[in-house]
């Protein structure tokens, strides 16, 4: 195969950047998917996008070559060429042109016309014969549809189409879109706006960018639509031993750490009856699915039992949702970070922490990072936390920082104390002290 810097699917080429160049440990020889000439010519497409930030180590295995990135210096996440690299057909090229040509003046147009205009004001310059099929045509009207370019217009019982231009400076949006591209999960969309600029602003700067992120973009793309969608999705993960495995899941809500910019799905899995979190860089494929799908062919395509189908299906989906939003909000105020424990049952923890009164920023801090919990003043030196979670031990890394302050801690898992105090115990024997140091 012919090196091309240009790519069809991006799922192979995520996980090629995600393993080689972002994590730095994969060797020449491990590659072993294809071939090694697949391995010189996906190198050569990943340094043409991203040139200036790939560097390499010499190991006692051999060469190893990784991404260099510093986030705090750059102005534009470099991963984001890999969204701008998809391949595309001669034809494709072509007919996007006819098509935005022929609409250009916003006139209204049926199908029949499009392709009789195609044929007849550019089929003709040619030499040689052109052939274009009406579902072709219907297929790219359909997929220019949904990506907003054209829009469909219900005249009579003719579908016509007409381009969707709108008259918006873009210019007046540079510093949002400069903003959003860089602090948003799908900044990637932030970036192509930005392209169309003259003057791009280059002022902002980020102490905590999460560049990583942005290779489960379309992942994330796929989850959002199928949750505005209330539809199923198939999620294909990766599990142990280089292996994958699909599980059909009704997703609920996107949770992101502000920690590590981590990204997980909160999800309901019908076949273990319960809530589920997948990790978004662990998601290899997803697709759409719909539980209640119309068989047409044995409604005889009759117009009124079509329509009764139509109905009753969109009937069933909007139950099926309002169970599944049932089921959120049952849930939602029992979690801490993106563990459920057993989820069979609840623990609670209750931790009392010792403030000065001229310390009011301990209750606000204790106010702002609650989550879950409640927070009461109960005297003038004492404030009470209390939560019910699903897996108390998340809140252990948040109790630590409060060492020092913490009065009393109790829990309804006995596991969660003995774990605490092991821990303090460590400390102490590491960092030494005498009496009540610690």
């Amino acid at each position: 195969m012919a090196y091309s810097e240009l790519i069809k699917k991006l799922e192979k080429t995520r996980e090629y950047v995600r393993r080689f160049y972002v994590f730095g440990f994969w060797h020449r020889d491990q590659y072993d998917i294809r071939s090694a000439r697949s391995y010189d010519n996906e190198r050569r497409r990943v340094e043409s996008w991203m040139s200036d930030y790939v560097t390499s180590r010499r190991e006692a295995a051999g060469k190893v070559v990784y991404l260099s990135v510093d986030g705090r210096t750059i102005l534009h996440n470099p991963l984001y060429h890999m969204f701008k690299a998809k391949s595309f057909t001669s034809n494709d090229i072509t007919l996007h042109f006819y098509l935005m040509d022929i609409l250009a003046k916003g006139d209204a147009m049926a199908i029949g016309e499009i392709l009789e205009q195609i044929t007849h004001r550019y089929f003709v310059k040619f030499k040689t014969h052109h052939v274009l099929e009406e579902s072709t045509l219907r297929k790219k009207l359909k997929e220019y549809e949904k990506l907003g370019l054209i829009r469909s217009i219900k005249c009579g019982n003719k579908l016509l189409y007409q381009r969707t231009d709108v008259d918006i400076s873009l210019e007046q949006w540079a510093e949002a879109f400069a903003f959003y591209s860089e602090m948003n999960p799908l900044g990637v969309i932030g970036s192509f706006l930005l392209d169309k600029l003259k003057n791009v602003p280059d002022y902002f700067q980020f102490k905590h960018r999460f560049l990583l992120h942005t290779l489960d973009g379309e992942i994330l793309s796929r989850i959002l639509d199928s949750i505005c969608e209330q539809a199923e999705i198939k999620l294909v993960m990766r599990v142990a031993d280089g292996e994958s495995k699909p599980f059909v899941v009704h997703p609920m809500k996107i949770y992101v750490s502000t920690q590590n910019g981590r990204q997980y799905l909160l999800a309901w899995d019908d076949v273990l009856d319960r809530p589920w979190f997948y990790r978004l860089d662990n998601i290899l494929k997803a697709e759409k699915e719909k539980r209640f799908m119309m068989q047409k062919a044995e409604l005889q395509n009759t117009e009124a039992k079509v329509r009764n189908a139509e109905e009753d299906m969109k009937a069933k989906e909007e139950e099926l949702a309002k169970s599944y939003a049932k089921k959120y909000e049952s849930v939602k105020d029992k979690i801490w970070g993106v563990s459920l424990g057993d989820y069979a049952t609840m623990e609670h923890i209750e931790m009392k922490i010792f403030a000065e009164p001229h310390e009011y920023f301990i209750g606000q801090r204790l106010e702002r990072e609650k989550r879950c919990g409640t927070v009461e003043k109960i005297d003038e030196n004492t404030y009470l936390f209390r939560a019910d979670v699903y897996d108390a031990k998340e809140l252990l890394p948040w109790i630590r920082t409060f060492i020092g302050r913490i009065v009393s801690l109790e829990c309804s898992n006995p596991a969660i104390l003995e774990k605490f105090s092991r821990e303090l115990q460590e400390l102490n024997e590491i960092y030494g002290g005498e009496g009540y140091d610690i």
